[in-house]
């Protein structure tokens, strides 16, 4: 793939192969959030909040997670917990945040990852493109356009929009080449009522056939792998820093939707999502830098995850806005 911009991002697998760049557009709007926990009022700021930006009103939640466990950040931007604060939000639908052991390479951020878990027994996965759905729009957007509860990256793209590995659904065809390049399918809307509703699976791990896949499964996304067929770190070969999106499932079978504005080497964002206590098995990598996109909204609660950082590219904190894409993977009430 030839990128609009030369970043290159690049994970040493198991098979030692070097990986590809990504490339991006630009658009968006502001971001805030904030929770009540044990009656103590959290700024969310997954995106950061630009001085005077206008913050927009929102719900409150109550936790369990200590006022200790939720200092506030001398740097100003959003607190979080030491242990993974859960909000519940909806049936089926939960909010987790927590500050990551690991301190950014490059001193930038609050060191908060954000994880959205949800159930497929509740929840049902499209897959949008500007190929087939009205062009490229930011994740607010496309969100709302189409009525989702929430949105992120589906993939990297190619300048014309199409993803740089295998992307179908149903009778959408975005990319129909299984690139050596990604290991990691993430594949749902099941035609056998027998098979899994979602399945994450990595080209390395027993049984893995894409072609049998194919013919259990209606949608499906190729992608880097973060976690390794057992659950364990993939450490990546490319030493740069990004903020990250990734999509993953945990050990109960909940797809995982996860943003770290805080930038990372992807072996040390790997490693975080390796922890045993979040007990996630499989994930894999969607984005980085100011493309890192989640947006979530559940009743009055608004969730915007934006990212900023990446290695030679834009080596800051000041991204405020969601930037245009053209490929997500949203989710639903059923």
């Amino acid at each position: 793939m030839i990128p609009r911009r030369s970043r290159l991002v690049a994970e040493y697998d198991d098979v030692g192969r070097r990986l590809g760049p990504h490339a991006c557009e630009t658009t968006g709007r502001p971001l805030s959030r904030s929770l009540r926990v044990a009656g103590l009022i959290i700024t969310l700021v997954l995106g950061g909040c630009r001085r005077g930006a206008q913050v927009r009103p929102v719900a409150t939640v109550t936790s369990s997670v200590p006022k200790a466990d939720a200092p506030s950040s001398p740097s100003g931007l959003a607190p979080c917990a030491s242990t993974p604060l859960v909000v519940e939000l909806a049936p089926g639908l939960s909010l987790q945040r927590f500050r990551s052991p690991t301190a950014s390479p490059v001193g930038v951020g609050d060191g908060c990852i954000t994880i959205a878990r949800v159930d497929p027994v509740h929840y049902r996965f499209v897959l949008l493109t500007a190929l087939t759905d009205g062009g490229t729009h930011r994740a607010d957007e496309w969100r709302e356009r189409f009525l989702l509860t929430g949105v992120m990256n589906a993939s990297m793209f190619q300048e014309n929009s199409r993803s740089v590995g295998f992307m179908v659904s149903g009778k959408k065809v975005n990319n129909i080449d299984d690139s050596p390049k990604y290991g990691a399918f993430m594949a749902w809307d099941a035609i056998d009522k027998s098979s899994d509703p979602v399945s994450f699976l990595g080209r390395s791990c027993n049984g893995f056939n894409l072609s049998s896949i194919r013919k259990r499964y209606r949608s499906i996304v190729q992608n880097y792998r973060l976690l390794d067929c057992d659950g364990s770190a993939i450490h990546w070969k490319d030493e740069k820093v990004y903020s990250a999106a990734a999509i993953g499932q945990d050990r109960a079978g909940k797809v995982a939707f996860i943003h770290s504005r805080t930038p990372f080497t992807m072996t040390q964002f790997a490693t975080i999502l390796a922890t045993p206590a979040l007990e996630l098995r499989a994930a894999m990598f969607v984005e980085g830098g100011p493309e890192a996109s989640l947006s979530i909204r559940s009743g009055e609660t608004e969730v915007r995850g934006i990212g900023s950082y990446e290695t030679g590219f834009a080596e800051n904190d000041d991204n405020q806005r969601f930037w245009s894409l053209p490929n997500m993977i949203g989710f639903t009430a059923r």
